[in-house]
């Protein structure tokens, strides 16, 4: 049969990025469960801690999947033949890796920060959601590169 990598079902990147996905999720929650659950759960009763724990679990999914694109996909470009295709694919794989990846790290600092004044907010929101932006005017770009350069 030969290695265990050369089995079909290794090779397939949606199984890998559910892999790292996992790995990914496992990291956050951990790190939410050691480290950041006696700050981060503010909720005044069971059912607003219970919000909170959603909360969290989703955004260390999408962390996780940030992560899995970020690794499975940045290997399969490096194999890209054009460069101008290539530089495309990398701005909209770094876009989308920024677009998940960013979630956890912005709502976790939320929780944990207690602003004394209000340029507190304001630049933990200009560190997070400018970036968010200048991706999104990436792939608003190639998109429009795409649909109006078809030939």
């Amino acid at each position: 049969m030969g290695y265990w990598w050369e089995v079909k079902y290794v090779q397939d990147r949606r199984i890998q990025i559910a892999f790292l996905m996992s790995v990914g999720f496992g990291v956050v929650v951990g790190l939410y469960q050691g480290v950041l659950s006696q700050k981060k759960i503010h909720g005044r009763n069971k059912g607003e801690k219970a919000a909170y724990l959603i909360e969290a679990m989703w955004e260390a999914a999408f962390f996780g999947f940030g992560l899995g694109f970020f690794c499975i996909y940045g290997l399969a470009i490096k194999g890209l033949g054009r460069d101008s295709l290539r530089s495309r694919c990398i701005g909209i794989w770094l876009s989308i890796s920024y677009f998940f990846m960013s979630w956890w790290p912005h709502a976790s600092i939320h929780q944990l920060l207690t602003p004394t004044k209000p340029t507190d907010f304001i630049i933990l929101e200009i560190c997070f959601h400018w970036p968010n932006l200048v991706a999104g005017l990436v792939l608003c770009y190639y998109q429009f590169d795409v649909l109006f350069n078809i030939t």
